[in-house]
Formats: C-alpha cells, structure tokens, sequence
C-alpha cells in the first residue's frame, strides 16, 4: 500500500487533533449504536497517541476491550471529481471505521495502515462523523501475542506473553486524501546485482485503478540522470511487471549510502 504524497494529482489532510472518546466498559457500543454518536462521559482523546498514559482513572488504563474514538470532518471542496480516501496509519489492534454510522473497513493488526475509498459515502464541502473503534484484546493470533481470560465477576484479565506494556489506540495518523480516479496504487520491486559484471537490475509488478492504459518506467540515480528506461508500454488488465537494469551499479555501502529512485509514469 503506497503512502499518500503531496503531488499535483494527490491532495491530502491530516485529522489528527483532539476526539471524543469512550471507554465500552460492558462491550455494549455495537448494539447501542455509538458508531452514530458516543454517550458522553466527557472524555476527550488526542490522535495519535496511546490513550492508557492520558487520563487519571487507572481503569482507563488498565482496560481490556473497546474504545471509541469521534470526531466531524469536513471534504475539502476541492476534492470534487477525484476518489477519495481515507487512512489510518495504525489502530492497535483491531479497528472497525465508520463514516456516519455507515461502517467502511476493518482491519487486525495494530502496526500495519489500511484505508478505504469512501468516494461514494462523502460529499466535497460537506461534513461527516468519523467514529473508530478500537479493541486491544491479544491472543495467541496477534502480534504481540497474549490470552484474555474472564472471571467469575465477567472482568477481563490480560495474560502477557511479551514484555512490555499493552498500549493502545490510534497510535499513528489519521489522513484524507484525494487521487485522480486513474492512479497507480500499488508497486512491487525487487533488486539484484550481478557483483562479476557490477550490473543491476529491477524487477517491479505495478497495479493500476481507472482507465489506464500506458505506462513507462524510469530509473534515476541519486543525481536524477535517467540509467534505465522502458518505453510506453499496455497495461494489461490493470496490471505491468518486468524489469529494468543498467550498469556500473552503486551498492549502498556503509558510509556510502546511495540511492535509485523507480518512476512510474502514467
């Protein structure tokens, strides 16, 4: 999954800032429809951060199960006619998203970013209620791993198989960003060097969304020169892989670091 840049093709906008926030003491929040709105316990939360170190209540942070987290945003107007998307960098561990009560993804694992294209359910220039939810229940599944366990009274107890603190929350940023509806969206590559004849080579798989139908791609040394081009070639089904490689190859050495840079161009 790429990482959303500034381009003049890419818009995006950071929600990070201050949410309202509630604790799902009796994992009630599904059923009572808080993705529409959280009851007030006058709690507020900000993102990123880990909400266990942020309140005085040890309960808080000592808490097993879910939190929400809820907050209104506004489309950029300028978003209009693009896709857009929105990100989060990380929920950890599992984090279910709604866009005004209507849920638009989930995902497990609390260090990885996932996203969804919520095009069809925002309007530019309009508002919406972001509502996350965010469960740090471990088992022996998840990374880190852990067992949850249940007592007599129905409270939830943590048995940690690592070591270090559970924390928890939107731990990384929150984005909304807009991308022209023909775009790349996701590249693969892959690098060898033939250290007898010091020649390099690129393999790379690129994935495409929209109407494209072209492609060209660039290699560029840490000055910028072009070492290693394709021509503009079909992008067949959504698709192109291949590779690319030149000679007289600089390896990243300590002391030395060098970089190439792969283009793709649409």
């Amino acid at each position: 999954m790429l990482r959303p840049q500034e381009s003049t093709t890419r818009q995006r906008v950071a929600l990070n800032g201050l949410y309202d926030f509630a604790v799902d003491w009796n994992h009630e929040g599904f059923d009572n429809g808080w993705a529409s709105g959280l009851p007030r316990q006058g709690l507020t939360a900000p993102v990123p951060g880990s909400y266990n170190d942020l309140f005085a209540d040890n309960a808080i942070r000592e808490h097993i199960g879910w939190v929400w987290y809820s907050r209104r945003i506004r489309v950029p107007r300028g978003f209009h006619g693009q896709r857009i998307v929105l990100r989060l960098d990380a929920a950890t561990h599992l984090g279910v998203v709604f866009v005004d009560g209507r849920e638009v993804a989930r995902h497990q694992g609390g260090y990885t970013p996932f996203e969804a294209d919520v095009t069809d359910v925002v309007e530019p220039g309009r508002e919406f209620l972001l509502t996350v939810a965010v469960n740090n229940e471990l088992s022996h599944e998840t990374l880190p791993p852990g067992e949850v366990t249940q007592d007599d009274d129905g409270r939830k107890h943590l048995a940690y198989r690592h070591d270090f603190f559970n924390y928890a929350g939107l731990h990384r940023s929150i984005w909304l960003y807009a991308v022209d509806p023909t775009r790349l969206e996701d590249v693969t590559v892959t690098t060898d060097v033939d250290r007898d004849t010091g020649r390099g080579t690129v393999r790379y798989a690129a994935d495409f969304a929209g109407e494209a139908t072209e492609a060209a791609l660039q290699v560029l040394d840490a000055d910028g020169a072009v070492v290693a081009a394709t021509d503009r070639v079909h992008v067949d089904g959504g698709s192109l892989d291949g590779e690319l490689s030149w000679g007289d190859v600089n390896l990243w050495q300590p002391g030395h670091g060098y970089l190439y840079t792969l283009r793709v161009l649409t």
